[in-house]
């Protein structure tokens, strides 16, 4: 999200001029998004990128030699006994920067993997250093809040408390936030896509849960 490239992807994705939809409609994804104009240095400032997203989708299929369904099946899903799944395609391809649904119990089970260092039923399935590496804040983001690899890094206050979380956000109010303090796992899935006020209900109902968790009353 760091890329520095020329990108808009505020608002509706059924807005015509939002950068993803374009890349999402483009006779090649990813060379839409390596023609963008560079605006600053990559690192210097924060801009929400779903054409970051889908180049790391590219550099993950290109690196393991299969496509990233595959490559997402036999490194995670399959390990984690996760059979479920629906994930949106584009030209035969998954798309890697949206479109993947999840049951909310398998979303669970990928925020325990995630507290537990990477391991699932007694098997190490991600490198409890990557995760580790991928939580760390990379730079200041939207609203008080950090982004670290690809994951959104926030606090919210329980108990007199500020508790530090890290979540990843999908379109519509999906919502797997992590409070590592806590050893909490937070699933919330809606359906209000591109509704302007998406994000409203999921952090009320997340600080409800924080809450509870901390053992102070419900807010």
């Amino acid at each position: 999200m760091t890329a520095g490239l020329e990108w808009d992807e505020s608002g509706s994705y059924l807005r015509p001029g939002n950068s993803e939809t374009r890349m999402r409609f483009a006779s090649d994804p990813i060379r839409f998004v390596l023609e963008r104009p560079v605006l600053v240095p990559a690192g210097e400032r924060f801009e929400y990128c779903g054409g970051a997203t889908a180049l790391l989708g590219e550099v993950l299929a290109r690196r393991s030699g299969k496509p990233l369904e595959r490559f997402a099946e036999e490194a995670l899903f399959e390990p984690m006994a996760i059979a479920r799944y629906e994930w949106r395609r584009q030209d035969g391809k998954v798309t890697p920067f949206g479109g993947l649904r999840l049951v909310p119990r398998d979303l669970v089970r990928l925020g325990r993997l995630l507290l537990d260092g990477g391991r699932f039923d007694g098997r190490q399935v991600v490198p409890a250093e990557w995760i580790e590496e991928s939580f760390a804040p990379r730079i200041s983001a939207t609203a008080g809040r950090r982004y670290g690899y690809q994951w959104w890094l926030g606090r919210s206050e329980a108990g007199g408390r500020w508790h530090d979380w890290v979540a990843a956000w999908g379109n519509g109010g999906q919502r797997l936030f992590l409070v590592p303090a806590l050893d909490l796992v937070v699933v919330i899935t809606a359906g209000q896509y591109n509704q302007p006020n998406q994000h409203v209900a999921p952090m009320q109902v997340f600080r409800r849960a924080l809450a509870l968790a901390y053992g102070s009353p419900s807010q």
